[in-house]
């Protein structure tokens, strides 16, 4: 009996039994409890923020890459793109992938910049014309790219704005943070050629009365379709004055 005894409390004591731990947890003095699982972060971006840090702290000279010269054909929606590069030696035609590309003299940056395309809505259609921004966090370039749709043939100007956020304080020759708001804009005139097809010569004529008297293009397109009305009509009577006077005459004629 006293064997059976020693058996049955060693059965209980290895079963946990008459422990304070409930199951599915572990004791006071048992095992670590599980870490919640971290999220994860792209390889290298810590280093990136440390970058961008100092970028923000100090500046960075980088150069505007952008097409000077383009050629645009009304009725079609061209796309223009523009960057801001850290890469002081890069090829401006490698960093836009276009021919005809060029590097502007070189500004400072922080780690967001932004950029906007200028125009006359009487002259071009613009998918988007506020302030775009964009990061150097992951990249050493930052890319831009609008679709436009030219209105009036000739020579027209697009002008690409860069706000750099920081500028470089002449003096000291350090730099000084000032915000997007209060930063220096960067100005840069694109000259675009725009080719009118002669079945977008009534519709490009609308738009450069439009751009004459700054009104809107519907507006003058209701004008002008009234005036062709008016005419009209103004023609129909004429024609039907002259064929009721030719009447009259040729009956006053044939009474002796």
């Amino acid at each position: 009996m006293i064997v059976a005894a020693g058996c049955v409390a060693l059965t209980l004591a290895a079963s946990g039994c008459g422990s304070s731990s409930e199951p599915g947890h572990a004791s006071s003095s048992g095992s670590k409890p599980t870490e919640q699982p971290t999220t994860p972060e792209y390889a290298g971006l810590s280093a990136y923020k440390r970058r961008c840090s100092q970028i923000d702290l100090k500046g960075a000279l980088a150069q505007v890459v952008y097409k000077p010269r383009q050629q645009m054909t009304r009725g079609d929606t061209t796309t223009v793109t523009a960057a801001v590069t850290l890469d002081q030696s890069a090829l401006p035609s490698r960093v836009l992938r276009s021919t005809g590309a060029v590097a502007s003299p070189a500004i400072v940056v922080a780690c967001v910049i932004e950029a906007r395309l200028g125009a006359s809505s009487y002259i071009f259609n613009l998918d988007e014309r506020g302030w775009l921004s964009r990061s150097f966090l992951t990249s050493d370039t930052a890319r831009w790219t609008w679709n436009v749709g030219p209105k009036v043939g000739g020579t027209q100007t697009l002008t690409l704005e860069v706000r750099p956020i920081v500028r470089l304080a002449p003096a000291s020759g350090s730099s000084d943070f000032a915000g997007a708001e209060s930063s220096d804009v960067q100005s840069y005139p694109i000259k675009v050629q725009v080719k009118v097809p002669w079945t977008e010569r009534p519709a490009e004529v609308m738009s450069r009365l439009a751009d004459t008297f700054k009104v809107a293009q519907g507006l003058v397109e209701a004008t002008t379709a009234l005036l062709a009305a008016l005419l009209a009509l103004a023609a129909v009577l004429g024609i039907r004055r002259s064929k009721a006077k030719d009447a009259t005459a040729s009956t006053g004629g044939a009474n002796p």
